[in-house]
């Protein structure tokens, strides 16, 4: 058997970075990272306590609290441009971190204010959205001309804005797929 993860990040540069941010965490050391935001295009000092590092959708992320926004947030690990332990130890919250929990809004990896969605794909899409298991909150119905409507309760608008452009279907795709109010 054959497996591909496509498209993914050419990780292999970032190696190093991922074992600093894993052996941090392991260790309960705080870090300071220099981090490229890719929203606002721009470099910015943050100081984290890692929690943990997750391989999604070809990526490695880290979850951690970041002092600064005083939540836990998600760094990709690419574009962390530099990083150091401050010498500070931290403990988990109480009850631990759960990265499923924290994740479990998210269709993706999105954090967002929940919203409820309904979106309607063609009958010529409708299959590839039919055939996986997006989100734990789904719920499909096939409509009589053959098209679907997918439902769900999930983190933000931005999320399925992403999912639509590029990441579930081709370009071509999602011009005949439409949102349904």
């Amino acid at each position: 058997m054959q497996t591909r993860f496509w498209p993914h990040k050419a990780f292999s540069r970032h190696r190093e970075m991922i074992n600093q941010v894993q052996e941090a965490a392991f260790q309960g050391k705080v870090i300071e990272i220099v981090y490229y935001t890719m929203s606002r295009q721009e470099l910015s000092k943050r100081k984290v306590r890692p929690y943990n590092v997750l391989f999604c959708n070809g990526a490695f992320y880290l979850l951690g609290f970041c002092h600064e926004r005083q939540e836990v947030r998600m760094f990709a690990v690419s574009r962390i441009k530099m990083l150091h332990q401050t010498g500070e130890e931290f403990t988990l919250p109480a009850g631990g971190f759960n990265p499923d929990e924290f994740l479990r809004p998210s269709l993706l990896l999105f954090q967002g204010e929940p919203c409820r969605v309904r979106i309607w794909f063609a009958p010529e899409v409708a299959g590839y959205i039919e055939e996986r298991i997006w989100h734990e909150s789904q719920e499909m119905l096939r409509e009589k001309d053959g098209s679907l409507i997918f439902a769900a309760e999930v983190a933000g608008l931005d999320e399925i804005q992403f999912w639509l452009r590029g990441c579930v279907l081709p370009a071509s795709l999602c011009d005949i797929c439409r949102e349904v109010f």
